[in-house]
């Protein structure tokens, strides 16, 4: 995260602590700036579109709760995706114990000009290829690859948020993206590709 980056956060939630319309506005500017980011991570680690709806609700909602005990010791950035990732992890467990942690929707993607349809078919394809060699992967290396591909965390930010060593994050992102790589060239996961 940039410097600028971490002063704005810095403001905005300064402005967040205020009380009345301006605390609620600076919140709502906070909550602009990471929400798609926090559904990203949440739709991928937890698996399920509804409850990564839930799982961003209760993220900001616990944001909010604890805003005043943010001390600055890491980036804003990495606290709050600390406590998505929590939150993550806890709904998937209990998911998982209720026998309701479904695959990965896929999404459509559909082009409004006839021009883009065979870029949006490969981006389709690209997209539900990674999707599927995703879900066949083991949860730690999905979260590892989720946190640095699809939230952008850096891998100090990661170390924070896994509560890892650097070198034990660097070590565990290299083994998952080897992982990645096995799983998405082997003939097994291109047949299921081609049947879907």
């Amino acid at each position: 995260m940039s410097e600028a980056q971490t002063d704005a956060d810095a403001e905005l939630i300064s402005r967040c602590l205020e009380q009345g319309d301006a605390g609620y506005e600076a919140f709502r500017e906070l909550l602009k700036r990471y929400e798609a980011m926090v559904y990203a991570t949440s739709i991928r680690i937890v698996g399920d579109r509804h409850e990564a709806e839930e799982v961003c609700q209760d993220t900001f909602l616990k944001v909010h709760q604890k805003l005043s005990t943010f001390e600055g010791r890491s980036s804003f950035k990495t606290w709050l995706f600390r406590i998505n990732y929590n939150l993550c992890i806890s709904r998937r467990r209990k998911l998982a114990k209720k026998n309701l942690h479904t695959e990965f929707e896929e999404d459509a993607v559909s082009g409004d000009a006839v021009n883009s349809f065979n870029a949006d078919q490969k981006r389709a394809a690209t997209k539900e290829s990674v999707d599927v060699t995703l879900s066949n992967l083991s949860e730690s290396d999905k979260e590892i690859l989720t946190l640095r591909f699809i939230t952008g965390l850096s891998l100090n930010e990661i170390a924070d948020v896994l509560d890892l060593s650097l070198s034990a994050a660097k070590m565990r992102l290299y083994r998952a993206m080897n992982s990645f790589k096995k799983e998405h060239t082997s003939p097994t996961s291109q047949s299921n590709q081609g049947e879907k």
